[in-house]
């Protein structure tokens, strides 16, 4: 999602999958780990937790 700066579509297409796959794992991830990753700070800590 980083290199399609955000973009849902963008991310699904260079994942081969729909949009909505996107939104529902993201869903599942905030769900499990808590941080909300429309914010850039949330968004930004879960990159290094990742290590991406």
């Amino acid at each position: 999602m980083c290199s399609a700066r955000g973009c849902l579509v963008a991310t699904a297409d260079r994942l081969a999958c729909h949009r909505n796959t996107i939104v529902n794992r993201l869903s599942a991830f905030e769900n499990y780990t808590g941080p909300d990753l429309q914010k850039p700070h949330d968004a930004a800590l879960a990159l290094i937790a990742v290590g991406r």
